[in-house]
């Protein structure tokens, strides 16, 4: 029936209205369908991706043990490089300190060779003054000798005169008592 007839008829007869609902449902259940069909064509990519992903970090993790232990080791003897230079730095300073102590101790010893220098000179000085008194001396005890030995040929002559002189009176004598 038409429109146009169904304008006379009671009330009872009433426009039919189709029932689009279904139609609609069952595109919307196409349609989710489609787009569950792609989401599910996502999952999978996604999770071979995951897979290839986990696959990826594994070979990484694989590649990074080898580096991971070099890595430990590199740290290790960083930290014994570290200890040994701490070492070294103390030997250092303890052989700063002797270098220090030793340097003031040249330097005294310097200070003392000069004062001895100045000493062994002013000795020197000393020594050839006293070197001149002892040749002076020497020429004072030649003098004294020589004039010791004519005291005692003067004395021995003297001696000798008085001798004589003694013995001539003792002869006078006895001879004027004989």
């Amino acid at each position: 029936m038409m429109r146009s007839q169904l304008k006379g008829l009671g009330t009872n007869h009433k426009k039919k209205h189709y029932d689009t609902r279904g139609k609609q449902r069952r595109a919307a259940m196409k349609r989710m369908g489609e787009e569950n069909a792609t989401l599910r064509l996502r999952i999978a990519e996604m999770e071979n991706e995951m897979k290839d992903l986990k696959r990826e970090s594994q070979q990484r993790r694989s590649e990074e043990e080898p580096l991971q232990a070099e890595v430990e080791s590199l740290r290790t003897e960083t930290r014994a490089m570290k200890r040994q230079m701490k070492t070294e730095r103390e030997k250092l300073v303890e052989t700063k300190s002797l270098l220090d102590g030793a340097t003031s101790r040249c330097a005294a010893l310097i200070r003392n060779e000069a004062v001895l220098k100045r000493t062994n000179e002013d000795l020197g000085i000393q020594i050839r003054g006293m070197r001149e008194n002892v040749k002076n001396h020497k020429l004072q005890t030649a003098d004294l000798q020589l004039q010791l030995k004519k005291l005692e040929e003067e004395n021995k002559e003297h001696i000798e005169e008085k001798r004589y002189e003694y013995d001539f009176r003792s002869n006078l004598e006895n001879d004027v008592e004989d």
